[in-house]
């Protein structure tokens, strides 16, 4: 199992609760298993899209992720997808 990452500076110092604090096994799986390879794993990635959807820190989220090269999905977006944009990601603990 993945190891969960150190949560960034901003979502720390966030004096109210974000979305995906209530679901945090949506977001931190390798993308083989999230994204395309099976429906469980597409519906977990639209589940984990809907509350970042709804998150005051959205861009901030994704900025972060995409500036640390951390794997999972990170302000709506997956590991995959910040690497097509031109993002390096590191390899998570599994792997």
């Amino acid at each position: 199992m993945p190891q969960i990452p150190l949560l960034p500076h901003f979502l720390v110092d966030l004096r109210v609760a974000v979305p995906c604090s209530s679901r945090p096994h949506l977001f931190y799986r390798p993308d083989e298993v999230t994204e395309g390879a099976s429906s469980r794993g597409q519906s977990r990635t639209a589940e984990a899209r809907e509350l970042c959807a709804t998150c005051p820190v959205t861009v901030a989220c994704r900025n972060w992720a995409r500036e640390s090269g951390e794997y999972g999905i990170w302000g709506g977006e997956t590991e995959s997808e910040r690497i097509a944009a031109g993002y390096a990601c590191r390899v998570h603990a599994d792997k």
